[in-house]
């Protein structure tokens, strides 16, 4: 609440510049022309934080007699004339804020940091992922593997050599285990009998 008992600041405040220890007394002290000077900084920095209404009422009197507009800031002192002996409008003071002006917060960065520790994974957007990034990729080289064992006629897994084996063997073992799938060595497929330096005993077949 803006009234109640003087707050911390507003008694350090008054024995700093040696005034009662009272709201009207703040309140005053921001209208000279130190207090003035001590609104255009605040509002220039953004070093300030608002709990109430009532704690921007001083910084809007500030800014309009920094713009001219004395009138609309006297207005706006009788406006709120006859609560400033209860309520607090003495600006909080704070650390001022690290993004760019015009840039503001609707949470603290602690309201974040346990938002974010509470964020589970959402099902639907990890079957994506997996989709993408697993089972796609692993069913087109399964495609390329197939379609590189092509002989003239276009009749699939009739030629095969040793490298073609090793990399069924490492593609069946992803899609038996998924994961992320890593690059892996392409066969050879330059005219349909290619075939590896070393050829690999077959043990891995394929019905044509």
């Amino acid at each position: 609440m803006a009234g109640g008992l003087l707050e911390n600041d507003e008694v350090a405040r008054a024995d700093r510049l040696g005034i009662p220890r009272a709201r009207v007394a703040l309140f005053a002290s921001y209208l000279t022309d130190d207090g003035l000077n001590e609104l255009r900084t605040l509002i220039a920095t953004g070093g300030y934080r608002v709990l109430n209404p009532e704690d921007v009422v001083l910084l809007v009197v500030g800014y309009l007699v920094a713009e001219g507009d004395r009138a609309g800031a006297l207005t706006l002192l009788e406006t709120v004339g006859l609560f400033v002996d209860t309520l607090r409008f003495m600006p909080r003071e704070a650390i001022p804020p690290q993004a760019a002006p015009g840039m503001v917060s609707r949470r603290s960065a602690e309201e974040v940091r346990v938002q974010l520790e509470q964020t589970r994974p959402q099902t639907r957007l990890e079957a994506q992922r997996e989709a993408l990034q697993v089972w796609l990729p692993l069913t087109d080289r399964f495609a390329a593997l197939w379609w590189s064992t092509r002989d003239s006629h276009g009749r699939s897994g009739v030629h095969w050599s040793g490298g073609h084996t090793e990399l069924a063997h490492t593609l069946t073992r992803l899609q038996r285990c998924p994961e992320p799938a890593p690059a892996l060595p392409q066969p050879d497929c330059t005219g349909h009998a290619a075939r590896c330096a070393e050829p690999h005993p077959r043990t891995w077949t394929v019905a044509s």
